[in-house]
């Protein structure tokens, strides 16, 4: 009887497994907790680097100012590292945020606007000392500045590009031959958007994707 017993569960256990396999492999998701134990994809999304956005305005002079956080200061919800504007992880309301710069300040004309996208791996995110207590070195300071959007001061998108690590997926596919050859075959037969393998991935005619090239803009490569 024990030994039917251990039996029942060890099938069991396997058959929930392979029903959780299943709903991965077919994107079938189900939102309650006990399927993460059933499935393998709970951390697959996070990412290795740590995010910062900056929000800046060029003024008719050719001088930039920093438009976020407001006059009255940052707003930290859950973190001093980390502004309200950081929150904004997929770096698309930086019109929103920097309205109140402009409309509580006294400034010359704004021009432009830049939503710059700042990356740097987590394995950097740690205080100096504990850093150089592990490692046995100083910390390097290595930030990846992306130009996410250029904005005019009344919002109007002028330029844009996808998110720094969208972006990297792109080059890395666009660099190999083989795997552009696939993507331009394996078009899917029902139409998104204008499929086109490169840096700037998909892009219609509103949103033009940025590129390699930032001429006249505050990011420093």
């Amino acid at each position: 009887m024990k030994r039917k017993f251990i039996n029942v569960a060890i099938c069991g256990y396997v058959c929930a497994l392979v029903i959780g396999f299943g709903c991965v492999a077919m994107q079938v998701r189900f939102f309650f907790p006990p399927l993460y134990f059933l499935t393998f994809d709970m951390y697959g999304g996070w990412s290795g680097y740590d995010c910062k956005m900056q929000i800046i305005g060029e003024g008719e002079s050719g001088r930039y100012y920093v438009l976020s956080p407001g006059p009255w200061g940052p707003f930290n919800p859950y973190s001093e590292r980390l502004s309200r504007q950081c929150y904004d992880q997929i770096f698309e309301y930086g019109h929103r945020l920097a309205r109140p710069g402009i409309a509580h300040t006294k400034h010359e004309p704004i021009l432009r606007i830049f939503v710059v996208e700042q990356e740097y791996p987590k394995k950097f995110n740690l205080p100096d000392a504990q850093y150089e207590a592990y490692y046995l070195k100083p910390k390097p300071d290595r930030i990846y500045s992306h130009l996410r959007m250029v904005l005019s001061p009344d919002g109007e998108m002028l330029q844009q590009s996808p998110t720094w690590l969208r972006y990297q997926d792109n080059v890395s596919v666009s660099d190999n031959p083989r795997l552009v050859a696939q993507a331009t075959s394996a078009r899917p037969f029902l139409w998104s958007a204008v499929q086109s393998p490169g840096a700037g991935g998909n892009s219609d005619d509103n949103a033009q994707s940025a590129a390699l090239e930032r001429a006249g803009s505050p990011v420093a490569e």
